[in-house]
């Protein structure tokens, strides 16, 4: 009964209202909130339908579980005409759990009307406040006075002309009478039961899924690092290794160029070689040619050592090359730092037996 009733109050039927007050319905009923059908009138501004609410002995001062009236909803909705209407039916001493009363609610609202008008009823007293609401209802129309409450309704039905709503409603009554209704109500609460406990595991699988993407996400970030990291280090050691490869090219290069230098040498040497060899067989061939002492010395310390002296040096040292068979050996001695002898088994060592 009260989940119609608050529909009814929810779409501001007056005349469907009157039928179902009128058929046992409960003005005061409150659901697991405490909301009652009056809160509902004034949230949604049916000041119409909380007249007739009032009329079947709803009460206006009744607090939901935040301590708020209706008025304190109609406040905070903006809703002046039912303001008007409940401010001198309600207790404006009355605070919420926040501890606002009404008129707190309109100053932080910022309604200078509100505020105006439930100052003045403050002051006055709600018995002056009552009359002068009375007065004024009556001129805009309002036949409640001493009517009885089915010919209020039924005047109220055809002001409004809700004749189509009246039929709606007596099918809701009839409704109500059938012996299904609490089968319906018991399985509408069982689907709104089942369907707040898909939502409650629904929200916690998100909850689950969004914690792992979030661990999932940081290990993919670590792993990311560390793969930077990785890749940087690879980075340096690939710059030394292209650092290296470049020195060795270099040394490769010199070690090249000195060795197409040696191989230049001994090649003119071996030319040398040959011209001296040329020279002995023809000293050897005509024994009346006489070779002076010197260019012979010279002739034969060189056939026996393979080693040419360069004649250019400083004082003090002693330069040449030996050329053996198959590699040639730079000489040069510091004759000031060493001894004769030391010097003379020195270029000793160059030369073989085999002469």
């Amino acid at each position: 009964m009260f989940f119609l009733l608050v529909q009814v109050m929810m779409m501001g039927s007056t005349s469907v209202a009157c039928l179902l007050l009128e058929h046992g319905a409960n003005a005061n009923v409150q659901d697991r909130l405490g909301v009652t059908p009056a809160h509902d009138a004034a949230r949604a501004g049916f000041v119409d339908t909380l007249r007739v609410l009032v009329q079947f002995g709803a009460s206006v001062n009744t607090p939901e579980n935040t301590g708020a009236l209706p008025i304190h909803i109609a406040i905070r909705e903006g809703h002046s005409d039912v303001v008007e209407f409940l401010a001198p039916r309600s207790n404006l001493n009355h605070q919420d759990t926040s501890g606002d009363t009404a008129l707190d609610v309109a100053r932080a609202m910022r309604c200078p009307g509100v505020v105006e008008l439930l100052e003045r009823y403050a002051k006055r007293g709600s018995c002056e406040a009552s009359l002068n609401f009375q007065n004024k209802t009556q001129q805009e129309g309002d036949c409640r006075g001493e009517l009885e409450k089915p010919v209020y309704c039924a005047t109220m039905s055809l002001n409004k002309g809700f004749q189509d709503l009246e039929e709606y409603g007596e099918m809701l009554v009839r409704t109500i009478k059938s012996s299904k209704v609490e089968h319906n109500l018991r399985t509408m609460r069982e689907g709104y039961q089942l369907l707040f406990d898909l939502h409650t595991n629904t929200k916690k699988t998100i909850t689950q899924l969004l914690s792992d993407l979030t661990h999932a996400k940081e290990g993919v970030g670590q792993k990311l690092l560390a793969v930077e990291r990785q890749k940087s280090e690879l980075s340096q050691e690939l710059q030394s290794l292209e650092q290296d490869l470049q020195h060795s090219v270099a040394k490769n290069q010199t070690m090249e160029a000195e060795l197409q230098f040696l191989k230049r040498e001994l090649q003119n040497l071996k030319d040398s070689e040959r011209e001296i060899q040329t020279l002995q067989d023809e000293v050897d061939e005509d024994t009346t040619e006489i070779i002076p002492s010197a260019i012979y010395l010279a002739q034969l310390y060189y056939k026996v050592t393979k080693i040419k002296w360069e004649h250019d040096n400083k004082p003090g040292v002693l330069k040449g090359v030996h050329y053996g068979e198959d590699l040639a050996t730079p000489i040069n001695v510091d004759l000031s730092s060493q001894s004769k002898c030391s010097v003379t088994d020195y270029l000793w060592s160059f030369v073989g037996t085999d002469w």
